[in-house]
């Protein structure tokens, strides 16, 4: 069945039809998992990736195409699970994330010929199948803490991640290969840092970032938050659906919370902001801030830059 459909459908990203919506069904039919994203740019060169549906709900129940199609679909692109198994098959779907030129053009020749892409900051996403299932991992120089790149997969929770491709904008082929069946990606990975002189940076040892209970302090201040959220007149719900959530980073979502990388402590590995489902307020765990929706939306455009909260 495997070499069947690897023989009948060459996959090449390459061929994908250049609009959103198009692209993901025809990579939901390949078995692919998909999510509709947004560019955020947060610099010169720097764009973050904004899933528009909750793939938290995804990676736990899986996909139908039905999803596929009722999704929002007018955005700047795709992104596809990685370290999740193409469907109908028994190979995995994993990349290498170059963020440095220079160690990609190093690293070409150890890399079995296979769809290359150019990312909006000039780095690379070298997509495989793989036949053991690929663990996140990364690698920097000794005594850096910029990272030179990485392994797309399962995550240490044993979530995906997500890969942004083209036709997504500012995206480029620059190898329209069919994807290509390895063996093992982090192998291949670890090949490629010793050749470089990588290593793969310690695991943080941080506490939880969302307590599961409040102290005594931040509870008086959610308190006093409710007060000024009652006296400004909004659908909170739609005001963060509209205006807010487009501008988070969002880690993940439960039935009480939403978990944030902080937008305003970054970089924040471990998610260290929160929305409350209950009382729609946000609190930075990092200084212990609460925020209304109202307030919350102003200082995210006040931080970049924008017009006030409106």
């Amino acid at each position: 069945m495997i070499d069947t459909f690897l023989k009948t459908v060459e996959i090449n990203f390459a061929e994908l039809p250049k609009n959103p919506k198009g692209a993901g069904i025809c990579l939901y039919d390949m078995g692919f998992t998909v999510v509709p994203v947004r560019l955020v740019k947060d610099g010169p060169s720097h764009y973050r990736k904004v899933p528009v549906v909750e793939w938290g709900e995804i990676a736990e129940h899986g996909q139908e195409k039905e999803d596929v199609l009722s999704y929002y679909w007018n955005v700047d692109g795709v992104a596809i699970f990685m370290g999740v198994k193409l469907r109908g098959t028994s190979y995995y779907v994993g990349a290498l994330d170059f963020d440095s030129k220079e160690a990609f053009k190093e690293a070409l020749p150890l890399l079995p010929p296979t769809y290359t892409e150019r990312t909006p900051r000039g780095g690379f996403h070298v997509i495989y199948l793989t036949k053991k299932k690929p663990k996140y991992k990364q690698y920097r120089l000794p005594g850096q803490r910029g990272e030179v790149f990485s392994v797309l997969g399962e995550t240490e929770n044993g979530k995906p991640k997500l890969c942004v491709i083209y036709p997504t904008i500012l995206y480029k082929v620059i190898r329209p290969f069919p994807l290509r069946v390895i063996d093992d990606l982090n192998k291949l990975a670890d090949e490629i840092a010793e050749k470089l002189g990588l290593v793969q940076p310690e695991p943080l040892k941080v506490p939880k970032a969302i307590p599961l209970a409040l102290p005594r302090s931040l509870s008086a201040k959610m308190n006093q938050a409710l007060i000024r959220q009652r006296k400004q007149k909004v659908n909170l719900a739609e005001l963060f659906e509209e205006k807010i959530k487009p501008l988070l980073d969002i880690a993940r979502e439960n039935s009480n919370y939403y978990a944030i990388h902080c937008p305003f402590h970054p970089p924040d590995a471990h998610p260290s902001f929160a929305i409350y489902k209950n009382t729609w307020l946000a609190v930075d765990f990092h200084d212990m801030k609460v925020y209304t929706m109202k307030e919350l939306l102003h200082a995210l455009r006040k931080q970049k830059g924008g017009v006030g909260s409106g």
